[in-house]
């Protein structure tokens, strides 16, 4: 496995990828934001993959810049976490800062983007891609605002996961005062904005 993901490394040149210029459509389509550090000393991604509109980027024809720019995403935020490690960053003793915390809203996923064809691959393909060459990189993963539609999604997605990776899945649906509880279990109120639960003013686009 570790021999392939080098060789997957080499061709797609990912050592320079967090380089490389980021379309700014991109940006504004696919934001996400950096929410601060968990209790555990790993940092925060949230992510209001609700709003993402995957089907209008790939129904013109953008599905390569696509995957580069969530593959970049990936990359950018490991390389993070390894400058945490390396400067023991926030505490003064060395922690494992080699996890992430990813919070998932799912607020505004209808069921036409499940539909979408082109859009179900490109998420199947960025899973596999995680899974292939970032594993044991996911601390926690909470999903909130998760609409019914959501299950037939993940049905999709759990067979490309490790068992190990799926136990770290938390699934709320719309009821904030229990995905709230989660999250605050995980992240201080003060380290994530509150659309996420949190009471963070500002906040971070990677």
């Amino acid at each position: 496995m570790l021999k392939t993901s080098l060789e997957w490394r080499k061709k797609n040149n990912i050592d320079s990828i967090d380089t490389e210029p980021i379309p700014m459509d991109f940006n504004n389509f696919f934001n996400c934001h950096f929410g601060g550090i968990d209790k555990f000393g790993r940092p925060v991604i949230c992510v209001p993959f609700g709003e993402w509109d995957l089907r209008d980027m790939l129904d013109k024809g953008r599905k390569d810049e696509l995957v580069r720019f969530l593959t970049q995403a990936l990359e950018i935020l490991d390389l993070t976490m390894q400058e945490m490690y390396r400067n023991h960053f926030p505490y003064k003793t060395a922690l494992q800062h080699t996890q992430f915390t990813v919070v998932f809203d799912l607020k505004g996923f209808t069921y036409a983007k499940l539909m979408h064809k082109k859009s179900i691959d490109t998420l199947l393909e960025i899973i596999k891609l995680y899974e292939a060459n970032y594993p044991e990189t996911l601390g926690s993963a909470i999903i909130i605002n998760a609409p019914w539609i959501f299950s037939t999604l993940f049905g999709m997605i759990r067979p490309l996961l490790s068992e190990h990776t799926v136990s770290k899945i938390s699934i709320y649906d719309s009821k904030e005062s229990a995905w709230k509880k989660a999250v605050l279990a995980v992240v201080e109120a003060e380290q994530i904005p509150s659309r996420y639960g949190g009471n963070k003013v500002d906040n971070f686009p990677i």
